[in-house]
């Protein structure tokens, strides 16, 4: 099975952990993230969501790339809430680089979302636990695209969704996106 829309928050690598404390989660190394097979999970002229951090937004950036996906924009996300880390500038930011699996140069045909333009690119959304995606984010896809609907490297089970990665059920990711090719909803 495709989907219209593929959420993929990568585990991205941080070899310090934050502040010093590891991840709660496995991370990988970018190699291992531009290697999965994402473009197997998304339908023609069908949506990547993937979201980066400010340090990572450039290997986003490749990963899409690596994964045979067109990049068409990238939106962020202003994190409500929590004083933020970061360098010289408080990181209060993330991303979510927008793909969609067309040939590059070309543009989409047919009917690939709701038509709903949405009217800004920035988000003002509460921040939830370490790492933890807004829920309202996953409302705006549902919004402006048709599904079926995947989360790859999902935290949890959302109604509607197929939820891969190993916090949902403690499989390999890579064997997670072979398997739900087969799913059948």
């Amino acid at each position: 099975m495709t989907f219209r829309a593929v959420v993929i928050d990568p585990p991205w690598p941080y070899q310090s952990g934050i502040n010093g404390r590891p991840l709660p989660y496995r991370q990988m190394t970018i190699p291992e993230i531009h290697d999965l097979k994402i473009s197997s999970l998304v339908a023609k002229e069908g949506y990547a969501f993937c979201w980066a951090t400010n340090k990572h937004l450039g290997s986003a950036l490749c990963a899409i790339e690596s994964w045979g996906l067109t990049y068409r924009q990238t939106v962020a996300w202003r994190k409500r809430g929590r004083c933020a880390l970061g360098g010289m500038f408080a990181t209060d930011l993330e991303f979510v680089v927008v793909a969609q699996r067309i040939r590059p140069g070309t543009n989409a045909h047919g009917s690939r979302t709701k038509r709903v333009r949405v009217p800004t690119s920035l988000f003002d959304w509460p921040v939830g636990g370490h790492s933890e995606k807004p829920d309202e984010f996953y409302q705006l896809v549902s919004e402006i695209v048709d599904g079926p609907y995947a989360d790859v490297f999902a935290r949890k089970s959302r109604p509607g969704w197929v939820s891969l990665g190993d916090e949902i059920d403690g499989s390999d990711i890579a064997s997670a996106i072979d398997a739900a090719t087969g799913v059948a909803l």
